[in-house]
This record gives structure tokens, sequence and C-alpha cells, in this order.
């Protein structure tokens, strides 16, 4: 079938401080489906504010190669 891709919504401390005050309990905390990894870009940083109790990060990488073979990482990070 077919999605249509719609922008990742995540709190933005910078620009509106008045979230502080609001309990943050997402569970996902960063979504970026349309990375793209090449020579030019071998690496991407990737910044997100944390929730209010996340102290280890699940980080899932899923993706496929330009030849077609597919990606799949899944790693802990405290």
């Amino acid at each position: 079938g077919y999605s249509e891709n719609h922008r990742f919504q995540s709190p933005n401390y910078l620009t509106d401080p008045s979230l502080l005050q609001k309990p943050d309990n997402r569970i996902t905390l960063e979504w970026q489906p349309t990375l793209l990894l090449n020579n030019v870009n071998p690496s991407i940083p990737i910044r997100f504010f944390n929730n209010d109790r996340t102290k280890r990060f699940r980080l899932i990488v899923q993706g496929i190669t330009a030849n077609g073979k597919l990606i799949y990482k899944e790693e802990i990070i405290q």
C-alpha cells in the first residue's frame, strides 16, 4: 500500500520554553524515516530532546543499501 510521509512531531524546548512545564512521557523520542547515507554524507548527526524518565535508549536502525540489501541494527545506549 501507499502511506504518505508525515513529519514526526517532537517538542522543541528551545523555541517554546513553556513546554518545560508539562510532563514529557513520550516513548518514541525521534523518528527520521528518510535519512540518506552515501559517500558525500557518510554520517548524519541526530539530535533530539529526551523525555523526563529515560536513562537508556534503544536505538533501532533499518534501511536498504544501494544494492537492495536490508539493514537492521538494534542497540541499547546508556
